[in-house]
C-alpha cells in the first residue's frame, strides 16, 4: 500500500514568515543593551597610501566620546577566511578605499560622526592598481610586499605579483582536443563588481559580561566558523565567546567574515560598555565584501565531432557548430 503524499504539491509554510512580514522580527541591528554605546569607523579615502601619522587628540576631547582606537591599540594579528592578509585596522598602509583606519565609541551615532571628523590622518598616496592584468606585471606596485609571510589556509601562493590564489584542473588530453577540432571558440568576458543587496547591512552588538564571557549578536551566516575566527584573533578559547543567533537579514554570500566584530569587541573591552556598530549603505557599497569584478577567458571546442553530426555539406556542419556555440 502506497503512503499518501503529505508535502508534495503543497506550499511550504515558512516558520519565520509572519514575524518578518509583520515587522516583529528582531535583527542584530535591533538589539538594545543597558548602557550601550555606538561604534563608528574612520575610513581611507585612498586606494593605496602610507599612513604617516594619526592625530586623535581633538576627537577624544568631544563630550560623549568614550574611546578612540587605532591599530596601535589592537593586536597586530591579521584575519581572513582563506588567506590571513587583512588587519582589523590599517597598519601603516591602506590598500583600498574605505579601509578602516580608526574606530570611535561614543554615546550616540551623531557624536561618533562628529568625533571622526576631528581625526587628522597624514597620508602619503602611493601608486594603486585597478586592472588585474596590469597588477600581475613584474613592474606593478605590490599591495602586500610581505605576502609570502602570511598564513594561508588553502593552496600555496603562486609566484606572480599581487596574486594570492591559483587553481588548475586538467581533464583529458586538452592539447589533443584543440589540435583535432575544426572550430575553436575563444572569447574574453568581463563582469562588474556586484553588491549582494541585502536588506540588513552588516551589524553587530558585543557585550562583555563581568565573568569575561563575550556575547555577540551578529547576522553572520556561519556563527561557529565566525566564532572560531574571532577566538583566534583574540587568542582566547572559543568557549569564552557566545554567539546569540540572530536572523540574517539577507546574505547571498556577503556575511561570512568578521567585518566589524573585532572592533566592536575592542570598544566594549576599552569602555566596559556594550557596543553596537551598524554599517551605513554608503559603507556597504564602498567597503563591504561584495562580489569582485572578473575577467574571464574561455576557449573551447564543440563537443560533437564531424562524424557524430550526421551527413551534410561542410557549410551545413559549420552552421550547426555555430548554432551550438
Amino acid at each position: 500500500m502506497k503512503r499518501p503524499l503529505t508535502q508534495v504539491g503543497r506550499s511550504a509554510i515558512r516558520l519565520d514568515g509572519q514575524a518578518k512580514v509583520s515587522g516583529a522580527m528582531r535583527y542584530a541591528a535591533d538589539i538594545q543593551r543597558p548602557g550601550m554605546i555606538w561604534g563608528k569607523c574612520l575610513r581611507s579615502p585612498y586606494a593605496h597610501a602610507r599612513i604617516r601619522s594619526i592625530d586623535t587628540t581633538a576627537a577624544k576631547e568631544i563630550p560623549g566620546v568614550f574611546a578612540v582606537l587605532t591599530a596601535d591599540d589592537l593586536p597586530p594579528r591579521l584575519v581572513g577566511r582563506r588567506l590571513k592578509d587583512m588587519p582589523v585596522l590599517a597598519q601603516q598602509t591602506v590598500r583600498f578605499i574605505g579601509e578602516r583606519v580608526a574606530v570611535i565609541g561614543a554615546q550616540t551615532p551623531e557624536i561618533a560622526e562628529e568625533s571622526l571628523s576631528r581625526i587628522v590622518v597624514d597620508y602619503e598616496e602611493l601608486q594603486s592598481v585597478h586592472d588585474p592584468i596590469e597588477a600581475m606585471a613584474a613592474e606593478a606596485p605590490l599591495l602586500h610586499p610581505n605576502l609570502g609571510s602570511y598564513e594561508i589556509l588553502r593552496l600555496p601562493l603562486p609566484d606572480i605579483p599581487n596574486v594570492h590564489s591559483r587553481v588548475q584542473s586538467v581533464f583529458g588530453e586538452v592539447a589533443q582536443g584543440f589540435q583535432e577540432s575544426e572550430l575553436i571558440f575563444e572569447q574574453t568576458f568581463t563582469t562588474p563588481r556586484v553588491h549582494h543587496g541585502y536588506l540588513e547591512p552588516h551589524a553587530v552588538v558585543v557585550d562583555i559580561e563581568a565573568s569575561g564571557r563575550i556575547i555577540v549578536w551578529s547576522p553572520a551566516k556561519g556563527p561557529y566558523v565566525t566564532r572560531s575566527h574571532l577566538a583566534e584573533w583574540l587568542d582566547l578559547p572559543e568557549e569564552k565567546i557566545c554567539f546569540q543567533i540572530s536572523p540574517v537579514g539577507g546574505d547571498f554570500g556577503g556575511k561570512a567574515s568578521l567585518m566589524d566584530i573585532p572592533l566592536c569587541y575592542s570598544l566594549a573591552k576599552a569602555t566596559g560598555r556594550p557596543v553596537k556598530m551598524i554599517m551605513s549603505y554608503s559603507e556597504e557599497l564602498t567597503a563591504a565584501k561584495p562580489r569582485h569584478p572578473a575577467l574571464i577567458t574561455i576557449k573551447n571546442w564543440p563537443q560533437a565531432r564531424r562524424q557524430s553530426l550526421g551527413q551534410g555539406s561542410q557549410s551545413d556542419l559549420q552552421q550547426r557548430r555555430l548554432r551550438r556555440i
